[in-house]
């Protein structure tokens, strides 16, 4: 079946034809997001919202102003976590369930145990061994792509870790849009930014001007139209860590603070 985008009108007309009863619904913060700018101009929109005993969200890092507004119109939501790793949500309202065990690494990667963690990924042993570990005891453990604190129990994810960013839901490797930037002249690199709307926002900070448009064109044809870049930033010298790589955080300390 043909996904087709998700539209905020038709989600709270549908909501409003429930019949009575106890409703839950899964979304995405870009989803969200959207029902609540709706709900902001439009009552019957915020009431269909109420109809749901709880909104589990889940997917990426959710913006805390985006939670205010949601329950400023009367959503009522639970954060979620989980992933196919995990064979589904294994965190509720920030606390872990069944025997979900949380912990955080030295580096505040988030860290999962559970008797429903896969056994690994099929046909990729180096990435299994990589992902999936078992301590001293033997207790197994899957180390997740997601930044994250754990305080008197209950976790709050902070964002990614790895070069992959998750925008409206979809996820985009900032190292594939490094690789179209090489086909342009001069040093630049792929960033993002944060959006209370879409959550993390492809970027590119450059040492030299980019035909912005054509830059645009090129990543969605050959990556698709959620890792085009939105924000292009010019600079005098790309910052890097000692090693020589671009430092990815100054990267983005820069997209975040250059707004249009």
């Amino acid at each position: 079946l043909r996904a087709e985008p998700f539209d905020a009108q038709a989600f709270s007309d549908g909501v409003a034809n429930l019949p009575d009863g106890t409703w839950f619904t899964s979304l995405v913060p870009a989803q969200l997001a959207r029902l609540v700018d709706l709900s902001e101009r439009d009552t019957s929109a915020a009431r269909a919202l109420t109809r749901f005993s709880a909104i589990l969200v889940g997917g990426q890092a959710i913006p805390e102003g985006l939670v205010a507004r949601a329950e400023a119109v009367g959503a009522r939501m639970v954060r979620t976590y989980g992933s196919a790793e995990t064979a589904g949500g294994v965190v509720y309202d920030g606390v872990p369930i069944g025997d979900t065990i949380l912990r955080t690494d030295s580096d505040g990667v988030l860290l999962i145990s559970s008797s429903s963690l896969a056994d690994g990924y099929l046909g990729d042993p180096e990435r299994t061994a990589r992902e999936f570990t078992a301590d001293s005891s033997g207790q197994r453990w899957f180390r997740t792509s997601d930044r994250a604190t754990i305080e008197n129990g209950k976790l709050t994810v902070l964002g990614r870790v790895d070069d992959i960013i998750v925008t409206g839901g979809v996820k985009v490797s900032l190292a594939d849009i490094d690789r179209v930037l090489e086909k342009f002249d001069g040093s630049s690199f792929a960033t993002w930014f944060t959006d209370e709307e879409w959550g993390q926002v492809p970027a590119v900070v450059a040492d030299s001007p980019i035909d912005v448009e054509n830059l645009r064109a090129l990543v969605e044809r050959e990556l698709g139209k959620a890792a085009r870049p939105y924000r292009v930033v010019t600079v005098d010298v790309i910052p890097t860590l000692p090693s020589g790589k671009p430092d990815r955080q100054a990267l983005h300390e820069i997209a975040e603070r250059n707004k249009p």
